[in-house]
């Protein structure tokens, strides 16, 4: 089975004009979960016409497939302590969650229904799960047990939320939807309760990924006419642009250490990884070939 791609995320790459704004410094993060390796999961087409999941080192080298691709595996998420990766599939004919060792051994189903269960994240300790299902009709927030069992229901409305991020401490997750003209990033409590709009605006901003600290949240956003990374304040306030791209910037997330951040870059016509420091600096290409590599199945 092939899961449709959200069209609104390519349309915002294609319809970005260009940039008008400027760089400002971020101090670096310490890291929170020292166990967890600073290699990078991604998704390749390794071939056989689906994404499968791969790992690099921060500098680009040291490339394994992890899955076979031979149906949608996408957006592999390190547990905090690195032993274990989450992921969902197409593997078994609809999108469900599933979770592997770190050397690709020992995958395991964690949903199991006719629905689309998609981009799960860890909590912090590790012993639930946030992901998003269209089981209500519509893509909501749900988290559930590490083991698959006591799924809860977080958001419960008409829109569709993306992408989704634990803060360090767990107290709240952060995810992506739309306010009815753009899109937006929100946080919550587990529970369901205490829902922020973090970027109320006009614009679009998309994904958000804590700083290890929890003091910053790094997303993407058109504000100043392309789609760059920016970073801000975990209430929403003290945005600093961080890239400033001919060809705009998007899906970031934090390195564990939080001295550098990723993300993906469209280029020739196919996506890249790059790196850079949270203060605009030492930017890297870490992917260089004629397939699109990506952080985030969009």
């Amino acid at each position: 089975m092939r899961v449709k791609r959200r069209t609104w995320r390519w349309a915002l790459l294609m319809t970005s004009t260009a940039l008008l704004g400027s760089l400002t410094p971020t101090p670096p993060a310490s890291a929170t979960f020292p166990s967890q390796p600073d290699r990078i999961l991604f998704m390749r087409d390794p071939g056989t016409g689906y994404t499968a999941i791969f790992a690099m080192d921060p500098d680009g080298t040291n490339e394994d497939q992890l899955s076979p691709g031979t149906a949608t595996d996408a957006d592999g998420r390190w547990s905090p302590d690195g032993s274990l990766i989450l992921f969902w599939s197409t593997r078994d004919g609809d999108a469900e969650v599933f979770r592997m060792r770190a050397d690709s051994t020992k995958v395991r189903k964690l949903t199991k229904n006719t629905d689309l269960d998609m981009e799960p994240s860890w909590s912090p300790d590790a012993k639930r799960i946030a992901f998003l299902s269209d089981r209500d009709g519509s893509m909501d927030l749900y988290t559930m047990a590490r083991d698959g069992t006591d799924v809860q229901q977080v958001t419960d409305d008409d829109t569709s939320e993306f992408l989704t991020s634990w803060s360090p401490k767990g107290r709240r997750i952060l995810f992506n939807a739309s306010d009815g003209s753009d899109y937006e990033i929100y946080s919550i409590r587990p529970d369901g309760s205490g829902l922020r709009n973090l970027t109320d605006n006009t614009y679009t901003d998309g994904i958000g990924d804590w700083s290890a600290d929890g003091s910053r949240i790094v997303f993407h956003s058109d504000r100043t006419g392309k789609l760059q990374i920016w970073t801000m304040a975990a209430n929403g306030s003290d945005p600093q642009q961080v890239t400033d791209l001919t060809s705009g910037a998007l899906w970031p997330f934090w390195l564990p250490n939080g001295k550098r951040i990723v993300f993906q870059r469209l280029l020739g016509g196919d996506y890249e990884v790059f790196s850079v420091r949270p203060d605009g600096t030492g930017r890297r290409r870490l992917t260089d070939n004629d397939v699109s590599d990506w952080l985030v199945w969009d």
